[in-house]
Order: C-alpha cells, then sequence, then structure tokens
C-alpha cells in the first residue's frame, strides 16, 4: 500500500523550463513535499525527437533520476514525453508515475460552441494518444490542434533572457509577434473556438501572451491544477498543510543558454521560481546518441560541489 507520509520526495522531468508550470502548481498546492526537478537540456526540446529516440532517453533517465534521489513519486511534467513513454514507465518503476496530458475533457466539458483550439508540439498533436484523448472525451467537439516549436522556444526565452515578449496590440505586429500570429492562424480563423488547451507545459508561462490574441471569452486551459489534484488523491493530503522547510533542487543536464553562467542561472530560479539550488548531472544517465541533436554547451561551474 502506498504511503501518505508527507515526508515525499517528489521528482519532475522535462527537457526543459516548462515543466516547472507544473511544479508551480505542486508547490502552491502542496508546498510540504520536497522537490525535485529534473530539466534535460542535454537533449531538449524533447518535441522534436523521434519517438524511439524519446522513449529511450526518458525512460533511461527516469529509472536513473528515481534510483540518485530516491524518489517516492515521479511526474513527466512534458505532455509529449507523457503520451508516449508513460505507460512504459509504469511498467520499469515500482513507484507511482504521474503523466501530464493535454487537458481536453475539462475543455469539452466547459465548451459552449463545441470548437477548441489545441496547442501543443507537433509531436503532441500528432499522437495517437492525444487523438484517442480527443476521441474519448471531445466526441462531439470539433479540435483544432496546431503543433509549435516555435511557442516552446518562445517560453523558454521569456524565462533565460528575462525579457517579456512583446504585447499584441492593434496595428501592425512586430515581425516576432507576426510569425507567432501565423503559427495560431488554424485557431485564429475559427471564431466560435472558445476553448484552448495549452497542450505543453511551456505555454502556461506565455498564456498572458497568447491570450492577447483572442477575444476575452476564450478560455485558455492548463493541466497544472489537475496533477496538483492528482497528487493529492494519491498521497492522502489535504492542500496548503504547514510547509516544512525542505530545499527545492533543481537538476539540469545541459547549459540551457551558453551566455549565462552557472550562478545567474540558479540566481534566476531562485527568483522567478523559489528553487534553493542548482546542480549539473551527467555521469550515471545513459547517452544512447539520438538522431540530429543540436550542438550542446556545458555548464563549466566553478563550483565543483554544483557538479552530481
Amino acid at each position: 500500500m502506498f504511503s501518505t507520509s508527507s515526508n515525499k520526495k517528489i521528482g519532475l522531468i522535462d527537457s526543459g523550463i516548462g515543466g516547472l508550470s507544473v511544479y508551480q502548481s505542486l508547490a502552491e498546492t502542496l508546498p510540504h513535499f520536497s522537490y525535485i526537478y529534473l530539466a534535460d537540456y542535454a537533449y531538449h526540446p524533447y518535441g522534436t525527437l523521434s519517438e524511439e529516440d524519446l522513449s529511450s532517453r526518458v525512460i533511461s533517465l527516469g529509472q536513473n533520476f528515481v534510483k540518485k534521489f530516491s524518489l517516492d513519486i515521479l511526474v513527466i511534467a512534458c505532455n509529449t514525453a507523457s503520451t508516449i513513454t508513460l505507460q512504459k514507465l509504469r511498467n520499469k518503476l515500482s513507484i507511482p508515475v504521474i503523466g501530464v496530458v493535454p487537458a481536453i475533457k475539462p475543455a469539452a466539458e466547459n465548451s459552449k460552441s463545441g470548437l477548441i483550439g489545441l496547442l501543443a508540439t507537433k509531436a503532441t498533436s500528432k499522437n495517437p494518444y492525444t487523438k484517442n484523448l480527443i476521441e474519448k472525451y471531445a466526441p462531439n467537439c470539433q479540435v483544432i490542434s496546431v503543433g509549435s516549436h516555435l511557442l516552446v522556444q518562445w517560453a523558454e526565452a521569456k524565462i533565460w533572457t528575462q525579457n517579456d515578449p512583446p504585447q499584441h496590440n492593434q496595428g501592425s505586429l512586430p515581425p516576432s509577434l507576426a510569425i507567432v500570429k501565423r503559427e495560431l492562424q488554424d485557431i485564429l480563423l475559427h471564431e466560435e473556438v472558445d476553448m484552448i488547451v495549452l497542450g505543453c507545459t511551456h505555454f502556461p508561462f506565455i498564456k498572458e501572451e497568447l491570450q492577447s490574441f483572442f477575444s476575452v471569452g476564450v478560455q485558455l486551459l492548463d493541466s497544472g491544477a489537475a496533477i496538483a489534484k492528482r497528487l493529492q488523491e494519491m498521497t492522502g493530503h489535504l492542500p496548503r498543510q504547514t510547509p516544512k522547510k525542505t530545499k527545492t533542487l533543481a537538476v539540469f543536464t545541459a547549459n540551457p543558454n551558453p551566455n549565462i553562467n552557472f550562478t545567474d542561472l540558479e540566481k534566476r530560479l531562485k527568483e522567478r521560481f523559489h528553487i534553493e539550488e542548482l546542480k549539473l548531472w551527467q555521469g550515471e544517465i545513459e547517452n544512447k546518441t539520438a538522431k540530429h541533436l543540436p550542438t550542446l554547451h556545458s555548464f563549466n561551474p566553478t563550483n565543483a560541489s554544483k557538479i552530481l
């Protein structure tokens, strides 16, 4: 039987910063747990990997992550990775594994027009798992899917450059926003859309900017609250109990921005997400060669204690 002790270590995995939107929901609702966030920048972004490479990487990474940090629960804080590897990881691990999948069900339940937009990575939008979610929970709705890697890059840039994307105003659009508008065009063409599912954990970080392209009556849904509710049900804990003084650790497998040094990365995580410590982890993960991976940059942290 699963223990309901409050001394839980919750691990979260994503290829980048996106899964921290899930972490924020968990930490706000259940602050008494210990959280360890793993950003796999060595294979970022997961949404552009082949299914074979992604599956191999996440399964290997997940097993090593659970073992090294003695995790009690693992959260795959990435829609793409969840739709491809969730069941495989559950078969491999002895601890509970929670996945993040597009919020199709609540969107269909709350849509009045029956017209729903889905913003995700191309991998998630085309995945059979996502298609099954739509067939199961939104059989009477029309779902317009947009797969975009550009929006992932936009969210990453917002976090690591500390520059908010320019706001959408009337009149001509700056080139960057004109490109974003083209990305959203398939949904924008349907004025009856009243629900938009944010099917990538990066997208809550640009939710305000995305909302500016749509009318005020269009609701943007993400999965953060649902994952917090699932964790609460699984552990038997009430939300917002008196928090313990536990340290939240972030672990990166590569540097997301070679123009930012290790100390500054750690500072930004503390300021934006209240994460106390950042470490680099490279040595104990099975690094199978994936096709078409970008050139990666090491941290070269000055403090050797920051390397796991």
